[in-house]
């Protein structure tokens, strides 16, 4: 009788696990990623490249982004452009550069590409007053213009970054950040940067194949995800896509060894949490993208709600994330 009841009793939890299991497999498929970013927080990151040790910014980003998001939310409510910021940067771009410069500290700060200056009046709120601020840009900004140390050259003023003779300008490079955010090739900013001893770079837009218009470090760093994404040939991209061509494999390599020869670290900067990816499939997205800083559940335990979002759901805001990247020249 004790064996017919032991069996009973195994059989009726048997039941009750499977239906908990069937419950939590449809309760899964309300969101359409929930599954995917929800239990694979911690998955192999196989067609993931990065080059050198982990900077300093991300080894402080694993022990303080509590610390360091809330601090960074207080700056986010303020910010001028009340609306969504057009073509411009969103939560997970300027969370980035915030955590980089608050760990960096440079002398000065360069800007190339700014568009409405939303982004500059976020560069300033992370360095500081002290922080020298330069800002080259085809057109004025129409939103904000830096009063407090900084340098425009900007409208008729206006020179390519890699037309400027630094030297006249910054007196610390090794110390010096620039943020590219002007849709050139990667690697062409790496060298005029390189020309003049600065070391420290952001790209925005650092989209894998297949994506965006310039060459992105991304595009570079391994010959694997061209494979992966299955793009039908290597392509050199420039200056909005206004210069584009394909390139043989052999081209490729030589970028590719160019690339590896300036850089010391190389990364991407994370998306800061987890939603709906802009590109492919949210499986493809896990294989090239680095973890999530937070997911969701997280950032709305600490009051960072969607209402705050400036108009964009979190969803909305996961969309923006463009894989922007730290570089540190050698």
């Amino acid at each position: 009788t004790s064996q017919k009841g032991s069996k009973t009793k195994c059989i009726k939890q048997c039941v009750a696990l499977l239906i908990l299991v069937k419950f939590t497999f449809i309760r899964s498929h309300d969101s359409p990623y929930f599954s995917v970013m929800q239990n694979n927080l911690s998955e192999t990151k196989d067609h993931l490249c990065s080059i050198g040790n982990p900077p300093k910014w991300k080894e402080q980003l694993s022990y303080k982004k509590n610390t360091l998001i809330k601090e960074f939310y207080k700056i986010w409510q303020k910010h001028p452009e009340r609306g969504q910021n057009k073509w411009g940067g969103g939560f997970f771009l300027y969370f980035g550069l915030y955590i980089v410069i608050e760990s960096l500290k440079p002398s000065t700060i360069i800007e190339s590409g700014a568009n409405k200056g939303i982004g500059t009046w976020f560069l300033r709120q992370a360095a500081g007053n002290d922080t020298k601020l330069v800002v080259v840009s085809p057109e004025r900004p129409s939103v904000y213009v830096d009063t407090i140390k900084s340098e425009y050259l900007v409208a008729e003023n206006f020179t390519d970054f890699g037309n400027i003779q630094w030297n006249h300008i910054i007196q610390q490079p090794a110390s010096t950040l620039v943020f590219f955010d002007d849709h050139q090739a990667h690697l062409k900013r790496m060298e005029q940067a390189n020309l003049h001893g600065i070391k420290h770079l952001v790209f925005d837009d650092g989209v894998p194949p297949g994506y965006g218009d310039n060459l992105s470090c991304k595009k570079m760093c391994s010959e694997d995800i061209w494979d992966f994404l299955e793009a039908p040939s290597f392509v050199y991209q420039d200056n909005f896509n206004t210069v584009q061509r394909n390139i043989t494999p052999e081209e490729f390599k030589k970028y590719n060894h160019r690339f590896r020869e300036l850089t010391k670290i190389y990364c991407d900067i994370p998306p800061i949490w987890n939603g709906p990816p802009r590109i492919s499939t949210v499986e493809t997205f896990l294989s090239i993208s680095d973890k999530a800083v937070f997911d969701q559940t997280d950032i709305k335990q600490m009051g960072l709600s969607e209402d705050t979002m400036r108009g964009k759901s979190m969803d909305k805001e996961a969309l923006n994330y463009q894989f922007p990247n730290y570089v540190e020249l050698k």
